[in-house]
């Protein structure tokens, strides 16, 4: 007698049985990603990210105030958000926890009564929570291109004058003579440009090319603020003999070639096709030399989808040549001033060496003159950062607000609605991206500060520049 259909080998049982069997495996792979879908997108409406500005408001005011401290004194508006106590969207992702108490994030996270109940009902979400956190925090820190397009000409105006004053076009020169070297046996280079904007950087790299090699060269232009590439960066290659069809624009940000690689997810906040995914894939191993000039910080907070795609667009033994600019002020908010003086983070062309003080002093009296504070509050400022064994440039401010708030108004200088200490405009230091670049498997040299003055307060101390190359087949 054959045994009962309910305990039959699996063999004999019917085909419709093992659909379902087949069915309830799919449904429940599907199920569970839903439930991560869902956990991602509450953790990220919290902090904010799906907005098309992400740095101005949250949902959630008081996880808000942990990242943009004083935010809950009223909305914010502008572009960017110009008081001093600004944001730490940026903050490298290693540094993060010495501004913000993550633990206490999370605990806000988990109080949230959306977030709350997806992880009381399904306990095997504890990895996804932390991942979603962690994702929430880095694209705080993106712009995306809905940012940029409700952005006023007026500020975009302003971006493209900053971009081509003369220290960032000195930079620009020290960053083409590098390309050079790298492509000036090469017939026809093919070059890509991160964050073109209006072409400095580019355009300084292809006016070392040989009448030849621009007529042959091959431009990619990656830039969120495509209009401004069009009007300015475009006109001004074909002038220097790039043929117009030998030069495109993806109107996007670098950040959609690591997600066409899979090296990380779409931000919440983009919607729609993704945007230069075609050319970023044909591109994959073509790439000569990939420049970058003041573009990488918006990559601050996490360098590795930057390095991961930029190592699969480029052609073994292929450059990568960044520069930006960086201090200790994105370490911690409380710095020992004495080991910044010891610590030497970079050489000048004549090999002198910089030091993390140098760049240091420098970034926090460039930022105070950025804010149009005197000449009496960066005096003081350098005179107690020397004094001091540790030193908050954050605590600071705050107890020097009414005080430079008058010699503010003394000099004929509005007064800021929010003045107090900023934690990391410096995004990160050359030592950095070096370790980094190690890290992702390419060949990297030391970083140089072209524009160094040891001892001065100079922004070329902050201003730094790296090449690193993908080794040889």
């Amino acid at each position: 007698m054959a045994p009962p259909l309910s305990k039959a080998p699996s063999r004999w049982r019917s085909p419709s049985h093992r659909k379902k069997s087949f069915l309830d495996k799919v449904t429940g792979k599907w199920g569970a990603k839903r439930k991560r879908a869902k956990l991602r997108a509450a953790v990220g409406k919290a902090l904010g990210i799906k907005s098309r500005r992400p740095l101005e408001k949250a949902t959630a005011p008081d996880i808000q105030e942990m990242f943009h401290p004083y935010s809950a004194q009223g909305a914010k508006s502008g572009y960017p958000l110009y008081q001093i106590m600004h944001e730490l969207s940026k903050v490298p992702s290693e540094n993060v926890h010495r501004f913000v108490n993550l633990d206490q994030l999370r605990n806000k996270l988990r109080a949230i009564p959306e977030i709350r109940k997806l992880l009381e009902r399904h306990g095997n979400l504890s990895i996804a929570f932390e991942r979603s956190v962690q994702n929430a925090i880095r694209e705080r820190g993106m712009k995306s291109s809905k940012y940029w397009e409700t952005a006023p000409k007026s500020y975009i105006n302003v971006i493209r004058q900053g971009a081509s004053a003369d220290s960032p076009t000195r930079m620009n020169e020290h960053l083409a003579i590098r390309a050079h070297r790298r492509i000036q046996s090469t017939p026809a280079p093919v070059i890509l440009d991160i964050g073109t904007f209006s072409g400095s950087t580019i355009l300084s790299t292809v006016k070392h090319l040989t009448a030849a090699q621009r007529a042959r060269a091959e431009i990619i232009l990656v830039d969120v603020n495509h209009k401004v590439v069009k009007e300015h960066a475009v006109p001004a290659l074909i002038e220097l003999g790039v043929p117009r069809e030998s030069i495109t624009v993806v109107p996007a940000s670098y950040y959609n070639a690591a997600i066409t690689f899979g090296h990380m997810k779409r931000p919440l906040f983009e919607r729609g096709k993704v945007k230069g995914k075609q050319v970023f894939e044909d591109l994959r191993g073509r790439i000569d030399v990939i420049t970058a000039g003041a573009s990488t910080i918006n990559f601050a907070n996490d360098l590795s989808p930057l390095l991961r795609s930029t190592k699969a667009l480029l052609k073994p033994g292929g450059s990568f040549i960044d520069w930006e600019w960086g201090s200790a002020e994105v370490a911690a908010p409380t710095l020992p001033i004495e080991k910044l003086r010891r610590r030497k983070i970079g050489t000048t062309p004549n090999g002198t060496g910089i030091t993390e003080y140098d760049a240091y002093v420098s970034f926090l009296d460039f930022w105070v003159s950025y804010f149009k504070y005197p000449q009496s509050v960066r005096e003081k400022l350098v005179a107690d950062v020397s004094k001091a064994s540790r030193f908050n440039f954050f605590n600071w401010c705050e107890r020097n607000l009414q005080w430079m708030e008058e010699e503010r108004k003394k000099a004929g200088g509005g007064i800021l609605a929010d003045p107090a200490g900023f934690r990391n405009r410096a995004y990160r230091t050359g030592m950095a991206m070096q370790r980094a670049g190690k890290e992702h498997g390419f060949v990297v040299g030391k970083p140089v500060y072209p524009l160094g003055k040891p001892g001065e307060r100079d922004t070329g101390n902050v201003n730094w520049l790296v090449e690193m190359r993908k080794k040889a087949a």
